[in-house]
């Protein structure tokens, strides 16, 4: 009966434990990625140095 191997079954239970929050990271990314462009800023008014002297 051969020996078990427990590295990559230690590996592979690690990387199921990622899948749901994977999961989720993209399912935020999905949404940020689908909304609307934010409404344009308004121009800034161009400020000038002062002339005092």
């Amino acid at each position: 009966m051969p020996k078990p191997l427990p590295q990559p079954l230690e590996t592979l239970k690690r990387l199921v434990e990622h899948v749901p929050e994977v999961k989720i990271v993209e399912t935020i990314s999905r949404w940020i990625k689908a909304q609307p462009p934010p409404d344009p800023l308004p121009p800034e008014v161009e400020r000038r140095p002062s002339q005092s002297r």
